[in-house]
């Protein structure tokens, strides 16, 4: 089977340049994997394809120019000498920016639940946003009816389900965006919304203590240092700070850190996590979450169709902003 696949040709600068990036064409078969006598390999005729924010810092380190790149992907098992996967079977799988992808025994890939689901919400709400979200409300910070939460990029795909997770708990929530358009959607969804783009620390502080004057329970971060700076300055004794991403590190100098001494007065404990290193045993507690409840997530999705848009897709996420959660169709 001939099959192409996405890789670079050169290491990325600090511009998102989606020229780095090259197709290649290679033959898939089952030889390539040890052949039928080889137990644990499947192949993978990939459906949807998409790029997440930490795909650029990746490439900046770990990945090798002629490598397959990696990344999130939802496919249908054409061959199959595992256990737990048939023929036929809908499978979501890290082997993406690929045609077909060939699976051993040591890559991680699942059965999808619900075989029946729009495949595409496997790389949203049902996959990896909406996983990162839940792991951030159960198990860093541990959102209770009655909290405070405060979510910087709260209009991206992450940031706006994690909102909707907060408001089912009962919380208050607090979204920093970055456009009036923004804001306005987030609040019509039940979310209290400051616009945080072209400011100074001293407005958003400003801002925030106008909607929060007792500060914050809980917060996630997905933006810069300057949202973090804010959040330590309007957390509450005790509080909780999840350390999701720096989204505008990946494309621009990190600038000055946040001061750390409003932490220790306050008891501020601030937890970095990807969403990779909770066990699968952990995140089969989200689908038995998102069961009855994922129809209910509102978020923005972009969807192209072929393989050979995935530089545009990568220039979109670091570099057009708003568009949502971005999905390739082949």
């Amino acid at each position: 089977m001939l099959s192409r696949y996405w890789t670079i040709s050169s290491k990325p600068q600090i511009d998102a340049d989606p020229g780095i990036l090259e197709v290649i064409a290679e033959d898939v078969n089952e030889h390539n994997l040890g052949g039928w006598d080889t137990p644990g390999w499947c192949i993978v005729k990939n459906t949807h394809l998409t790029i997440n924010p930490n795909q650029k810092p990746l490439i900046s380190s770990s990945t090798q120019p002629g490598e397959h790149l990696q990344e999130d992907a939802v496919g249908v098992c054409v061959m199959s000498n595992r256990e737990d996967i048939a023929s036929g079977d809908i499978v979501f799988h890290r082997n993406g920016m690929r045609q077909i992808a060939e699976i051993d025994k040591d890559d991680r890939i699942q059965r999808v639940p619900w075989q029946d689901v729009d495949p595409s919400l496997y790389l949203s709400v049902l996959g990896t946003p909406g996983k990162t979200a839940w792991v951030s409300m159960t198990e860093i910070m541990k959102l209770k009816p009655g909290m405070t939460v405060g979510i910087s990029g709260c209009s991206g795909t992450v940031g706006v389900i994690l909102a909707q997770m907060a408001l089912k708990k009962d919380c208050t929530v607090i979204g920093y965006t970055s456009t009036q358009e923004k804001a306005d959607w987030i609040e019509t969804l039940g979310v209290k919304a400051i616009v945080s783009s072209n400011t100074t620390i001293e407005r958003l502080d400003k801002a925030t203590k106008e909607l929060v004057p007792d500060g914050f329970d809980a917060y996630h971060e997905n933006v810069d240092n300057v949202h973090l700076l804010n959040a330590i300055s309007n957390m509450k004794l005790n509080g909780t700070i999840a350390l999701c991403g720096l989204m505008k590190s990946y494309t621009q100098h990190m600038g000055p850190g946040p001061n750390l001494l409003g932490t220790i007065y306050k008891n501020v404990n601030i937890q970095g996590f990807g969403v990779n290193n909770y066990e699968e045993s952990l995140l089969a507690n989200f689908y038995n979450y998102m069961e009855d409840k994922y129809t209910d997530f509102k978020f923005n999705q972009h969807t192209v169709a072929g393989i050979m848009q995935v530089p545009v897709v990568y220039s979109d996420l670091y570099n057009a902003y708003g568009k949502g959660k971005l999905v390739i169709k082949i």
